[in-house]
C-alpha cells in the first residue's frame, strides 16, 4: 500500500471552544440568515497579558457588505492501471463563518464516509472501483456556494484577553512544518516590528502591514516556509501566509494558515471559468471577543474579506490530507492524479438595481441600495445612462444634486457652468437666480458674471438704472468715468452734446467713404 497527497497546501480548523462566546446573526436583504459561530479564547498571552477582559462585543462589529453566488465544481483526474484499487480523501469545501457558506450538490461517485480531522476539516473518503483494464475516472464534486465580503470594525479597546491554556491556543501558538515560529531569528524580527504594542489588534496589524509592504511576491516552483521567506525577502502567496502566520505566533497572536483558490473581479464577471491561480493561501488571525480575522498579506486585506476566496481547508499538515486537498491510497501501480476546479457564477442583483453584485463590487456602489448616493438616480442609470458618479451626489460639484440637474434644471450633472457664463449651476439656482442655461440672462449683451460678480447690474433688466441707456452700452462707455450703472446722473450737459457730436461725426465720415 502506498498514499500520497496532491494538491495545493492548505489550513483549516474550526476549533470547537468549551466556552463558546457569541453566535453572530447576519441578517440580509432577501432573508438570509447566517448563524456565526465565533470561538472565543479567554485570555492573553505573552507580552499581552495586561489586557482586562470587557464584555462580548455586539453583531454590529461584523458587517455584510456584499455577497456573491457560485456554483463549485472541483474535479480529480485519475488513470488508474489495470487491476490497482484507489481510496481517494478528498477535503470538502465548507461553510466558514463568516466568509462562506458551502453546500455539497452532488458528487459522481458515492462517498463512503466523512472524516474530520484535528483541524475540523470535513474530509470525504471515495472507494474507487477496480477493474482489470486501465480505466479514466473523473471525480466531481459540485457546490453550492456564497463568498461574502465582510468587514471587521475592530475596537482595539474591546480585545479581550487569551486563554493560554485551551488547546486552541496550544495548537495556533506552536511551531509546525513551515511556521517556525520558535526560531530566533523569526522571534527577533517579530518583536522589532511589534515594539512595546501590547494591543494584539495593533500588534497583528503591524506584523500583516510589514509582510504586505516587505515581502515582494515572487512565484516559487518549491515550497518554502516562514525563516526562508524571511531571509529572501520574498515568496508566494503561501510563503506570505508561513511568514506572517509565524510572526504572529512568535509573540503570542493565534494565527492560522488557510488555502483553497483566490480568483480575480474580471474572471468572476465572465459568468464562468476556472482560476488562472492553481491556488492561494492567506491567514486568519484570532483576536479575543472577536473571533478568527481574516487576513491576506499577499492582496493587502486585513479584516475584511472578499468575494474571491474560495477556503478549502485549513492547516499546513493534516493527519487525513497531508498538505494538499486531496490524498489517496492505492493498492497496485500508481496512479496518476490531477485536478481542476471550475466556477460557474449565478447572476444576483440584491437591491434590484439592474446591476449585478459583482458589478457593484466592482464600482464601490451598495449591493443593498438602489441609489447609494442617495441622490435620486439609482446606481445603474448613473452608470449606464448618465455617467455620473454614483458615489457623489454632486458629480460635478456646483451644489446641485445630479437628480436636480438631469430632470429638474436641465443642466450638465458633469459640467459645473453648463452656460459658460464664468458662475456655477449651483450659484446661478440659488444665489443669483439667473438661467443656469443662458449665459445672458436679461439678453442685454453682458454675461451673468460680469453683471453679478462685477459690475453689480441686475442680470434681469437690460437698463439696471433706468436711464434709457442700456447696460452694455454703459459699460462701453463706462472708461470715460461718466456713466454708472446703478444710479446714472447728468453732471454736465456739455459733456454729453460733446459725445453725441463725436457720434454724429463718426457716422458722417462713413457715409462720405
Amino acid at each position: 500500500m502506498c498514499l500520497l497527497d496532491l494538491g495545493f497546501v492548505g489550513n483549516t480548523f474550526r476549533f470547537e471552544n468549551k466556552i463558546k462566546r457569541h453566535h453572530l446573526i447576519f441578517t440580509f436583504s432577501i432573508l438570509l440568515i447566517i448563524f456565526l459561530t465565533l470561538s472565543s479564547a479567554s485570555t492573553y498571552a505573552s507580552s499581552f497579558k495586561g489586557l482586562l477582559k470587557p464584555s462580548n462585543i455586539s453583531d454590529s462589529a461584523f458587517k455584510v457588505l456584499n455577497y456573491a453566488n457560485y456554483t463549485i465544481t472541483y474535479t480529480i483526474n485519475l488513470f488508474i492501471p489495470a487491476g490497482s484499487r484507489v481510496e481517494l480523501r478528498v477535503a470538502m469545501l465548507q461553510s466558514m463563518s463568516p466568509y462562506q457558506i458551502v453546500s455539497l450538490v452532488s458528487s459522481s461517485y458515492a462517498i463512503s464516509n466523512v472524516l474530520i480531522d484535528e483541524y475540523g476539516n470535513r474530509v470525504a473518503v471515495i472507494q474507487l472501483p477496480q477493474s482489470y483494464t486501465s480505466q479514466n475516472i473523473r471525480v466531481s464534486m459540485i457546490y453550492r456556494a456564497t463568498l461574502f465580503q465582510v468587514n471587521c470594525s475592530i475596537d482595539p479597546s474591546g480585545i479581550g484577553v487569551y486563554d493560554t491554556s485551551s488547546r486552541e491556543y496550544s495548537l495556533y501558538t506552536k511551531p509546525e512544518q513551515y511556521i517556525e515560529c520558535n526560531d530566533l531569528n523569526i522571534i527577533e524580527k517579530a518583536r522589532e516590528i511589534v515594539g512595546s504594542e501590547s494591543n494584539a489588534y495593533y500588534a497583528a496589524y503591524k506584523l500583516f502591514t510589514w509582510v504586505y509592504k516587505n515581502i515582494k511576491y515572487e512565484y516559487e516552483s518549491e515550497v518554502r516556509g516562514a525563516l526562508t521567506t524571511l531571509f529572501r525577502g520574498s515568496g508566494a502567496c503561501d510563503e506570505h501566509a508561513y511568514l506572517l502566520t509565524a510572526l504572529c505566533r512568535a509573540v503570542g497572536i493565534p494565527a492560522r494558515y488557510v488555502s483553497g483558490y483566490g480568483f480575480y473581479l474580471d474572471e468572476a464577471l465572465t459568468g464562468s471559468f476556472t482560476p488562472k491561480k492553481e491556488g492561494h493561501a492567506w491567514v486568519e488571525i484570532l483576536l479575543p471577543n472577536y473571533g478568527w480575522i481574516f487576513a491576506d498579506p499577499t492582496w493587502g486585506l486585513f479584516a475584511e474579506s472578499d468575494l474571491f476566496h474560495v477556503a478549502f481547508r485549513r492547516g499546513v499538515e493534516s493527519s487525513l490530507l497531508g498538505s494538499g486537498r486531496c490524498y489517496y491510497y492505492y493498492y497496485g501501480s500508481k496512479p496518476q492524479v490531477s485536478e481542476e476546479l471550475y466556477i460557474l457564477v449565478t447572476p444576483l442583483d440584491s437591491d434590484g438595481d439592474g446591476l449585478t453584485n459583482l458589478e457593484e463590487y466592482k464600482f464601490g456602489t451598495n449591493a443593498f441600495s438602489v441609489d447609494t448616493d442617495a441622490d435620486g438616480l439609482s446606481d445603474y442609470s448613473e452608470l449606464k445612462v448618465y455617467h455620473t458618479n454614483p458615489l457623489k451626489a454632486d458629480t460635478d460639484g456646483d451644489g446641485l444634486m445630479d437628480s436636480e440637474e438631469i430632470f429638474t434644471f436641465k443642466t450638465d450633472p458633469l459640467l459645473v457652468d453648463s452656460d459658460g457664463d464664468g458662475l456655477s449651476d449651483g450659484f446661478e439656482v440659488k444665489i443669483s437666480k439667473t438661467n443656469p442655461l443662458n449665459p445672458d440672462s436679461d439678453g442685454d449683451g453682458l454675461d451673468d458674471y460680469l453683471e453679478v460678480m462685477v459690475l453689480k447690474s441686475n442680470p434681469f433688466s437690460g437698463d439696471t438704472d433706468g436711464d434709457l441707456w442700456p447696460d452694455d452700452v454703459e459699460y462701453m462707455l463706462s472708461p470715460l468715468m461718466i456713466f454708472n450703472l446703478k444710479n446714472f446722473f447728468l453732471p454736465n450737459f456739455a459733456i454729453i452734446g460733446l459725445i453725441f457730436v463725436i457720434i454724429a461725426v463718426k457716422v458722417a465720415t462713413r457715409s462720405k467713404h
